[in-house]
């Protein structure tokens, strides 16, 4: 007499069977895709008699409804995540998008909002992208909007400093919910005015906070003193390479107006040890 199968292999063969690329029938009958990740071979012993199943519904049938409803849930997800790019493909070409992207990079998180990471990448290696060349772009742009979405916007900033601080050395902290990106097609225009996308850089702050939320195009050089900021540059340095960018110190400081109204500008950070005004 036999031993009874383990949980884990029942559960391994399952993951498979429910999760196999080319169904469950060709799976089942025919001879492993050559071209498939070894991830898709089969976990010996087969487990197919643990499915239950009658003259009704088969064995093989009752897994075909949990393999599609699995594709369907993780299409559903990336779907509502994407709903502009699926406009812009087409429904049939999204539709294969979705299965190289679940085939390039599957399933690992708990949270389907992890599921788009890396979809612009995936989209990249496709015929499709050529055939609508802006679409990349677009890809990357709502990811970086649910990003936003998703991040805790915290509470609104109040900035203080004693009268004799060294401003130059101060050091800001960017709303967590403030993502820059730069794009090659005018997208964020297709996504607000339905304008057709042209191929013209675009430098974009992406944001959320408690009172607004948006996509707002910059000129370059504001794009990169927000970078600067964020990647940890004192305000001086920050504004020193504004400067000998040919910005005016009036422009900059209406930007960092803007900026501080908009909710980007979160807080003071401690300066860097060693650093000036340290």
């Amino acid at each position: 007499m036999s031993s009874p199968p383990l949980l884990a292999e029942i559960q391994q063969w399952m993951r498979w069977i429910i999760t196999h690329p080319a169904g469950v029938e060709q799976a089942l009958h025919q001879p492993p895709l050559a071209e498939l990740p070894d991830r898709f071979r089969e976990p010996r012993p087969r487990q197919l008699e643990v499915v239950g199943g009658d003259s009704q519904v088969g064995r093989e049938l009752r897994l075909s409804v949990y393999a599609s409803g699995y594709f369907d849930r993780l299409y559903a997800s990336l779907q509502a995540d994407h709903p502009r790019l699926e406009e812009a493909l087409g429904p049939e070409r999204f539709r294969q998008l979705v299965g190289h992207h679940l085939l390039a990079r599957p399933s690992t998180s708990p949270s389907l909002a992890d599921l788009g990471r890396g979809l612009d990448a995936t989209l990249a290696g496709l015929p499709m992208a050529a055939e609508v060349p802006w679409s990349v772009d677009l890809a990357r742009l709502e990811r970086t909007q649910l990003e936003v979405w998703l991040t805790e916007a915290g509470e609104p900033a109040e900035i203080h400093l004693p009268a004799d601080a060294d401003w130059a050395a101060v050091r800001l902290g960017l709303t967590p919910t403030l993502r820059l990106l730069q794009t090659e097609w005018t997208v964020d225009l297709w996504l607000e005015e339905g304008s057709p996308p042209t191929n013209e850089p675009r430098w974009l702050a992406v944001w959320r906070t408690a009172a607004s939320k948006g996509v707002v195009g910059l000129e370059p050089v504001a794009w990169e003193t927000l970078g600067a900021l964020a990647a940890g540059a004192p305000l001086g340095e920050a504004c020193a390479r504004a400067e000998e960018r040919g910005v005016a110190p009036e422009v900059l400081l209406a930007e960092f107006s803007r900026w501080v109204q908009r909710g980007w500008i979160a807080r003071t950070l401690p300066a860097v040890p060693g650093g000036p005004g340290a």
